[in-house]
């Protein structure tokens, strides 16, 4: 699955003369822009999203945090982006809820495979529990086929 990023890669992407363009939903705490600050990569975060109002504060008033735009639901940006960063919601899916998949309301899966298809991000970077896979099996079999199903087989 992939190869491994080298040292090499890294320098060459610092020193690319366009600023990648980033792109998140699912904000949190912006840990893809910090990850791109550590790497020191040149990049400008275009979007975010994040429902939590107190997160949305730290992003809008921590210096260097806020993107370009910031929306509260996740599937709202219309731009595409070279790198999009998703940590969608894991109760629909997690064993420790009742893991409902497509369900469950919060599940955002269609909405994040809908913005990677639409927008086709050269990279992009999804963070969900390994009950992801199961629940998306479990679901396979059934009426609800979620957006999702079929989409990340290559990734398991």
């Amino acid at each position: 699955m992939g190869s491994k990023l080298k040292s090499s890669d890294v320098d060459v992407v610092t020193s690319m003369a366009s600023p990648l363009r980033f792109g998140s939903d699912c904000t949190g705490l912006g840990t893809d822009t910090l990850a791109a600050k550590e790497l020191k990569l040149n990049f400008k975060k275009v979007f975010g999203s994040e429902n939590d109002p107190i997160v949305r504060h730290h992003l809008k008033t921590s210096p260097g945090m806020r993107p370009e735009k910031l929306f509260n639901t996740a599937g709202k940006a219309d731009c595409s982006v070279d790198v999009y960063c998703c940590g969608f919601p894991c109760q629909p899916y997690s064993s420790a809820g009742k893991r409902k998949g497509v369900e469950d309301k919060r599940d955002l899966s269609g909405t994040v495979a809908n913005y990677i298809t639409t927008k086709q991000p050269t990279v992009f970077i999804l963070e969900n529990v390994c009950g992801f896979k199961q629940g998306r099996q479990k679901v396979e079999g059934g009426e609800n086929k979620s957006e999702m199903v079929g989409f990340f087989d290559f990734l398991t």
